[in-house]
């Protein structure tokens, strides 16, 4: 019987050995998690400071000036991040721009060529052109050069019946 309440005891003793060490390391754990959580919870009082105070008041206490420098940190973080947000909107305009840009000289390019062939179309279409109205002034058909009246007797035609009937009379 003494055997067994050693061996129960010896039994204890270890349990009671691996809970402590086993405790400590949790221990030790959950004091990491908590100096971690009151970091963060410093860093949103900071946060909430920075984000709904009106204006930064600079005071002169110790203890007031090291939150004052995460609270200026942070103003800081918070104006750096306005910085980043206006340059996104400032260089989406800027490719915008860029791009219309583009278009427009592609457009004026396009424009201009259609011109240019435009105009040498008008060029040779002239020329050709002038070349029939100087072909046309050079070859005149009888008949086609002036309007007459048509159905009138010119007095050459009335001298010329004249002659035939006192010829055949």
């Amino acid at each position: 019987m003494y055997k067994i309440i050693n061996s129960l005891f010896k039994m204890l003793l270890i349990l009671v050995f691996v809970s402590f060490g086993l405790s400590k390391t949790y221990g030790e754990e959950s004091d990491s998690i908590l100096q971690k959580i009151e970091d963060l919870r410093e860093d949103i009082k900071t946060l909430e400071k920075a984000v709904y105070s009106q204006d930064g008041k600079v005071s002169s206490s110790v203890t007031e000036l090291s939150n004052s420098s995460g609270d200026i940190l942070t103003k800081h973080l918070l104006k750096l991040s306005e910085l980043e947000e206006q340059f996104k909107i400032l260089t989406n305009n800027f490719e915008e721009i860029n791009f219309k840009l583009d278009k427009l000289s592609s457009r004026i390019t396009k424009v201009q060529t259609d011109n240019q062939m435009r105009f040498q179309d008008l060029e040779r279409t002239g020329m050709t052109l002038e070349e029939k109205s100087i072909a046309k002034k050079e070859k005149k058909l009888p008949g086609s050069s002036e309007p007459k009246d048509l159905g009138g007797i010119s007095e050459s035609d009335v001298a010329s019946v004249e002659q035939i009937q006192k010829t055949q009379s």
